[in-house]
């Protein structure tokens, strides 16, 4: 497989560092079966860390300009020269804030669990909702995605393959329907009103079909 795919995400806290490997080749995972992030490394920050030799490390998975890095804490005098030190290694990569880098990390889960869950045309991959589910909840570990929320209240509330489950449907649906400021964050207007309007109207069947059964 081509490297291209591959990069290295490192979260840096007061801490530690945590180096993460990262595969965007939803396709050629959603053959093996394989998950789109990887732990490489993590490490407690004391005195005497090794920077020069984590990123020899980090740099046997990807090129060094392929080394993203992101800092979890804001500054305190204790970290500072640290943080230097951080930025002069891995001067190659780049730095993206904590909450884009997870933002990222979330949507490599959401892009493979929507190609686990592609059924029409010619297709080589594996058609697996179970771990489609799976993977959307993992999306949602590292960051709220609306299409997450979206995916995983389809599977949950109304997919054939999956046992249903309605508190865990109607839970994400409500998260959609009142998006907090993480979920709000990297969306614009139209996106949140887009999925708000998906989730209004999976509630409508849900109500729709529970007023079928209490009828009977």
């Amino acid at each position: 497989m081509s490297s291209k795919y591959l990069r290295v995400v490192l979260f840096v806290s007061r801490k530690s560092i945590r180096a993460y490997l990262v595969n965007a080749h939803v396709y050629e995972l959603n053959r093996t079966h394989a998950k789109p992030v990887t732990l490489l490394v993590e490490q407690e920050i004391k005195e005497g860390i090794n920077l020069e030799e984590l990123r020899e490390i980090l740099c046997q998975h990807v090129p060094a300009n392929r080394i993203f890095y992101s800092f979890q804490e804001s500054p305190c005098p204790s970290v500072v020269v640290f943080r230097r030190q951080i930025r002069q290694v891995f001067k190659e990569g780049q730095k993206w804030s904590s909450d884009f880098m997870s933002f990222k990390l979330s949507q490599y889960f959401v892009q493979l669990a929507h190609v686990y869950r592609k059924t029409d045309g010619y297709s080589l991959a594996n058609h697996d909702h179970a771990m489609a589910l799976d993977l959307y909840r993992e999306g949602l570990h590292w960051w709220p995605q609306f299409q997450a929320l979206i995916g995983a209240a389809y599977l949950v509330l109304f997919d054939e393959e999956r046992f249903r489950n309605r508190e865990e449907g109607m839970s994400y649906l409500a998260q959609v329907l009142e998006p907090s400021l993480a979920l709000r964050k990297f969306n614009s207007a139209f996106t949140v009103t887009y999925y708000q309007r998906f989730a209004e109207e999976f509630q409508q069947h849900v109500w729709s079909r529970e007023n079928k059964l209490n009828l009977k």
